[in-house]
C-alpha cells in the first residue's frame, strides 16, 4: 500500500487499476476506487481521461480527493502544470457525497493551498538585513529569517 493513498484523517484510501480488472496498482491508473477504510467498502470508482501516476492526483483535505483531469497535466509534487503550460484542469471530488468539481489549476492552489501567512523579503545582496512580513504586514527585520511556525499566545486575564 502506498501511504500516500490514505486520507489525511485516516479515514479513506484511494487504490487505482490499469484496466477494468478488480488488480490495484500502484502507477499508471486508469480507474479510480476510493474506499471506506473501516468497512473496505467502495464508495466510489472512477474513470480518467488518461493514466495517474502518483504526481498526479492527491488528497486535497481529509474528505476531498484531486486528480488530474487530463487538460494539461498538473503535477501535485510541485503545485504547477507539467510541461511547460500554464494552466491545467484539475477534478475535486468530495467523498462525502460524490460530487465532482472541475476547475482550473490556479483555483485549486488558492482554495486548497494558498500562500503562507508569513514571508520574508530579502534584498539581494546579503549584507543588507530581511524584512519578515505577516499577511504583507513589516513585523520584524533579520539576517537570513526563516520562519518556523506560528504559536499562539494566551490574552491576559482580564483586569478584576
Amino acid at each position: 500500500m502506498i501511504v500516500s493513498c490514505v486520507s489525511p484523517d485516516a479515514r479513506y484510501i484511494v487504490r487505482g487499476r490499469e484496466d477494468e480488472s478488480a488488480e490495484y496498482r500502484p502507477w499508471n491508473w486508469w480507474y479510480i476506487d476510493i474506499i471506506d477504510l473501516e468497512t473496505e467498502r467502495v464508495l466510489w470508482s472512477l474513470e480518467t481521461e488518461a493514466p495517474l501516476q502518483e504526481r498526479n492526483w492527491e488528497w486535497a483535505s481529509d474528505t476531498q480527493f484531486a486528480w488530474s483531469s487530463g487538460t494539461g497535466w498538473f503535477n501535485f509534487d510541485r503545485k504547477s502544470p507539467d510541461w511547460e503550460t500554464t494552466s491545467a484542469e484539475v477534478s475535486v471530488i468530495d467523498v462525502t457525497t460524490g460530487e465532482i468539481e472541475v476547475m482550473d489549476s490556479a483555483d485549486y492552489l488558492a482554495r486548497f493551498h494558498p500562500p503562507p501567512r508569513a514571508t520574508t523579503d530579502c534584498p539581494p545582496n546579503p549584507a543588507h538585513s530581511c524584512r519578515i512580513l505577516l499577511d504583507g504586514e513589516v513585523v520584524g527585520e533579520g539576517r537570513w529569517p526563516i520562519i518556523v511556525g506560528f504559536i499562539a499566545l494566551d490574552q491576559p486575564p482580564p483586569a478584576p
